[in-house]
């Protein structure tokens, strides 16, 4: 069974820097690719600004971003039906 999304949370994640969003815009792009969504819970201030800036969060939706876990995964279970 294929998963229908990525679920990223990114709350012991300080930052995102250069390096780290080239590397996340290309596992994006594999996984979008595969018919894979990619989506982010908890992202502090400057992982969120940072998520912005690079583009991100154009290539991933902007409503792909969560407060909580909670609800990322109520609503992307919402999405797949």
């Amino acid at each position: 069974m294929t998963p229908h999304h990525f679920l990223l949370d990114a709350e012991s994640m300080p930052l995102l820097d250069s390096t780290g969003a080239a590397s996340l815009e290309e596992i994006i792009g594999e996984l979008s690719g595969q018919g894979i969504g990619f989506a982010v819970a908890r992202p502090n201030e400057r992982f969120r600004l940072m998520f912005e800036r690079t583009g991100l969060n154009e290539k991933i939706g902007a409503g792909n971003l969560f407060p909580t876990i909670e609800t990322a995964v109520v609503a992307l279970q919402n999405a797949e039906r």
